[in-house]
């Protein structure tokens, strides 16, 4: 079974429509699925909207009692998972749905998480952010990788598939409720060993993003050598 967590907050413009596509989608997925929703405090309508759907389209409902981050709602997701393996998405479906189906092949024996990248051969973008906030994603990926050593080439695209055995593990260590949980995320799974492999994929920008530009960008930046000091004290190392 594969898990497919999808952190919410304050989406009630969109949830009708994405939901449906999204369960349109799993009814013909090869593979059993459970979806889990967490709501990360919204304060609209998104509680009641959500109320509304589960049981038309039978996912879980995970509320968070206060808005911490998108990091946070998906360590809570991976709390209450049962699928052998796990998919975080957005719900603004920037990357579509149905790239579970390459992500699911692609995920061999020798792999352990499989990323979505918009820098590789192959992607294709249909809609693109404002050119500011491109510069700004490809530098917070180069001060990534100098100072976390990743060696990845999107730490911020938004579709990623984990084996439970990884992700339980990374969930469980990471320390950093918002933006930059990505590249600690990252950072753990290259710390513990896990096999990373990358994937093209379309990918559209959405509107109504939640990232504060450029306020969550230099927390982000500021994040990334807390992530590093975090393991030169031995954070990541305790029980």
């Amino acid at each position: 079974m594969i898990s497919i967590i999808i952190p919410v907050f304050n989406e009630e413009n969109r949830l009708r429509e994405n939901l449906k596509t999204i369960s349109d989608f799993l009814k013909k997925f090869e593979e059993k699925t459970e979806l889990l929703i967490v709501d990360d405090g919204s304060k609209d309508k998104t509680p009641e909207i959500l109320e509304e759907l589960k049981s038309l389209y039978g996912f879980k409902i995970i509320t968070a009692t206060k808005n911490s981050g998108k990091g946070a709602a998906i360590k809570l997701g991976v709390k209450n998972c049962g699928g052998e393996k796990i998919l975080f998405t957005d719900i603004d479906l920037s990357v579509p749905i149905d790239t579970l189906d390459s992500f699911n092949n692609g995920m061999t024996d020798e792999v352990d998480i499989v990323i979505g990248s918009r820098e590789l051969p192959g992607s294709k973008i249909a809609v693109r952010q404002f050119w500011l906030r491109e510069l700004a994603g490809l530098m917070f990926t180069l001060l990534t990788n100098s100072v976390l050593w990743v060696g990845a080439t999107d730490f911020t695209c938004g579709f990623k598939l984990f084996r439970k055995n990884a992700a339980i593990k990374i969930f469980n260590k990471q320390l950093t409720p918002r933006w930059a949980f990505d590249a600690e995320s990252l950072y753990l799974a290259r710390k513990f060993n896990f096999k990373i492999k990358e994937m093209p994929v379309e990918w559209k920008h959405g509107e109504g993003s939640k990232v504060r530009f450029p306020q969550d960008l230099i927390e982000s930046f500021f994040s990334l050598f807390r992530i590093r000091m975090n393991d030169i004290i031995g954070k990541y190392d305790k029980p």
